[in-house]
């Protein structure tokens, strides 16, 4: 019994590599702290037992460390002379992205940025972040704008050890930043969004009317959209301080209810009708009946990195619980890592990534 036990928590060869894979991405951006890592690894699982060969763990590190090379974007290389010249200028992009941060603030992605004027008419590399003061609606994807900004590179405090807003923006492909008091400020031309973006600022104007105003509606927004729109300064302080406020970061947590849900949907069916179990196991029925669940609380809440990661994972446990496998938890962890670094190797430096992974690992 014990030896099947050891057996089933035991990594496999391909899980092994795969410590060193992400060491090596984690190396792009911090070679010490990746380099130490990997021989500390390295030298636990010789004394543990294991023995992985020398020559392919430093090839599938070497191999991750050029991955995220590749695959993290790169700062910008063509010289901007009017960025940062302290003067405003007419700018003209498109609306890639926006998010809702608290006190009805807001965050507006912008690509196809360029510079209008009589000499100056060129496209600015990478993504422009607007921070507006005050909004009271959200412009839509690829609507375009039109604005009178002062467009700076993006900067942070130079505390070394700690967190780097630069580095973070970076890596998401965000170099340019400026801010505005309202969207009065913005010209846009008319946009015609599609039926699933009309349909989700349809539903977050009609969970605004019905619900009264105050921190009830604000917290139902954030809990359910991800709006942290109607959450002021001392209610997210008072999250802070009651040790809650990661819930408002849409994660596994909330997706942990839709696949709630698809266990009460599957026990409620077996009970009607008992006889689906004999074709259907009631964990197999949960995870299909949690699918669409899953799918529509991620669109739901716009597809965020950590509804995305969250999304992956539950996925591989779903994929490995339909194929029958006996090490689902574990096998279906390092597989969702496996496709996440894949995707995204700049996920490696994301801290709540990092926590969800140890705190899986743990279980």
């Amino acid at each position: 019994m014990k030896q099947s036990s050891a057996a089933s928590s035991s990594l496999l060869p391909w899980q092994v590599l795969l410590v060193f894979f992400a060491a090596g991405c984690l190396g792009s951006g911090y070679p010490l702290p990746a380099a130490s890592g990997v021989l500390l690894v390295f030298v636990f699982a010789r004394c543990s037992g294991s023995s992985p060969r020398i020559v392919p763990v430093i090839m599938v590190t070497l191999l991750g460390v050029a991955y995220a090379g590749l695959r993290i974007p790169a700062g910008p290389t063509m010289d901007k002379g009017w960025i940062g010249e302290g003067e405003r200028v007419t700018v003209s992009g498109l609306v890639r992205d926006v998010r809702w941060r608290f006190a009805d603030r807001l965050y507006l992605f912008a690509r196809d940025v360029r510079c209008v004027g009589d000499d100056k008419d060129s496209l600015l590399p990478g993504t422009l972040l607007v921070s507006v003061r005050h909004a009271d609606f959200a412009p839509c994807i690829g609507q375009r704008f039109q604005a009178d900004l002062l467009v700076r590179p993006v900067h942070s405090l130079k505390n070394p050890g700690c967190w780097d807003g630069e580095v973070y923006w970076a890596r998401q492909g965000v170099y340019w930043r400026s801010y505005i008091k309202d969207l009065s400020d913005l010209s846009l031309e008319p946009a015609s969004p599609g039926f699933f973006q009309s349909l989700r600022r349809n539903l977050r104007t009609r969970i605004r009317s019905v619900l009264p105003p105050g921190k009830g509606r604000g917290l139902t927004s954030a809990l359910l959209l991800g709006d942290r729109s109607g959450l002021d300064r001392d209610t997210y302080e008072v999250l802070q301080r009651a040790g809650v406020v990661h819930s408002l970061a849409l994660s596994g947590l909330h997706l942990g209810f839709m696949v709630f849900f698809g266990w009460v949907l599957a026990r409620g069916i077996g009970r009607l009708w008992p006889g689906v179990h004999l074709v259907i196991p009631r964990p197999k029925l949960a995870v299909m009946l949690g699918i669409p669940l899953v799918l529509f609380y991620m669109w739901l809440g716009g597809w965020t990195p950590s509804l995305m990661r969250a999304g992956i994972m539950f996925g591989s446990w779903g994929a490995l619980l339909l194929m029958n496998r006996s090490r689902v938890l574990m096998d279906g962890l390092c597989l969702a890592v496996l496709i996440i670094l894949l995707w995204s190797p700049a996920e490696v430096f994301s801290i709540s990534l990092q926590f969800s992974v140890l705190a899986v690992a743990g279980i």
